[in-house]
This record gives structure tokens, C-alpha cells and sequence, in this order.
């Protein structure tokens, strides 16, 4: 749903302001909802997750679109479908990588966090302490997955930062050039 919202807003702020404010805003927007995420703790409820994940969708929607614009205003029309395409490969290799880098980073961060003498299948993973009968080592399980989960969404909330500062000094807003009369298209005019 926030999402949705995000993608009209941005689409709307976008022809106003332009892509590169808009996309912007939506980092720093995501950039909060990872800030909100890092202060999760094992006895946090679902109220603020709830409330970071609907600020992550709201930003994503609001970036995504001019995101999507500014780079399909860089490619010419007839090569509009490689640039797609490029679009297309980009966000998914992206999304992937970012996995991958933020679940690593969770993961070590776990298993760091447990003590040494905790069975292997709970270092490995939450799910394996929360498996055992141990109350204790469930507790245990807990604190360290959301002290590595402060570290991984901090670190993100950082990464997105750096990325939109990054956006806003190398992108530059394409405004529509006015029609001149020079420019202007002229109807045929037929030959008798």
C-alpha cells in the first residue's frame, strides 16, 4: 500500500520538481525506516518494524519512478528497450547483491554474538536456537540476532545515505525544452 502511495506521489512531485529531489527524498526516507529497524531489540513488539517497513515502501515508491525516468531520459528513443533492458538487469542484480551483502552481514554478526559454547545448530542460526528446548539459549538467541540486525539495518541506513548524496551531486534534472517557433513541427503541406 505504501508503496502505491510512494509511486503516485513521487510520479507527481517528480513532474513538478524533478527526478533528482524526488529520488532523493525517497533515500532519506529509506534511509529513516532503516534507522527505525536498528532500534529493534528482542523485546521490541511488531508496532515499529510495522512502521519502518511501511516508511521503506513509501521511499522506494517514491524513488523508483524518477529513478526509472531519469535513466530512460538519458537513452535515446530507438534504443529505448536496451535501456529497459539495462533497467531491468541493474535493479535485479542490485537486489540480489544487496541480499546477499545484507544477509551475510546479519548471519556473521549472529553467529558472532552467540557464545562459543552454544550447540552448532543455534550459531548457525536463529532458527536452530529456537528450535532447541533451552530457554535460556532461546533468550540468548534473540539478543544476538537483533544486536546483529541494529548492526546490518545501521550499516544500511549509512549505505543508503551515501547513495543518495551520491544521486544528488551526479545527477542533473533534464527540463523540457520549450517549442520555439523554429522547432516547432509544421504540417505538411501538399503539392498540387
Amino acid at each position: 500500500m505504501c508503496v502505491l502511495i510512494g509511486n503516485g506521489s513521487g510520479v507527481k512531485l517528480a513532474e513538478k520538481i524533478g527526478n533528482r529531489y524526488v529520488i532523493l527524498s525517497g533515500m532519506l526516507v529509506m534511509a529513516a525506516s532503516f534507522g527505525l529497524l536498528s532500534t529493534v531489540s528482542a523485546d521490541s513488539g511488531f508496532t515499529v518494524p510495522a512502521a519502518a517497513l511501511a516508511l521503506l515502501g513509501l521511499g522506494a515508491g517514491l524513488a523508483m519512478p524518477a529513478a526509472v525516468a531519469a535513466l530512460m531520459g538519458t537513452i535515446p528513443a530507438d534504443k529505448a528497450d536496451v535501456g529497459s533492458a539495462l533497467n531491468d538487469t541493474i535493479r535485479q542484480a542490485g537486489t540480489a547483491l544487496g541480499i546477499a551483502v545484507l544477509g551475510s552481514l546479519l548471519t556473521s554478526g549472529y553467529a558472532a554474538e552467540m557464545p562459543a559454547d552454544a550447540p552448532e545448530q543455534a550459531r548457525q542460526s536463529i532458527t536452530g536456537a529456537l528450535a532447541t528446548t533451552d530457554s535460556a539459549l532461546i533468550g540468548t538467541a534473540r539478543e544476538a540476532f537483533t544486536a546483529s540486525m541494529t548492526t546490518t539495518f545501521a550499516l544500511s541506513a549509512i549505505g543508503v545515505l551515501a547513495a543518495a548524496v551520491l544521486a544528488t551531486l551526479v545527477m542533473h534534472d533534464r527540463k523540457p525544452q520549450q517549442p520555439t517557433e523554429a522547432t516547432t513541427p509544421q504540417e505538411p503541406q501538399l503539392v498540387a
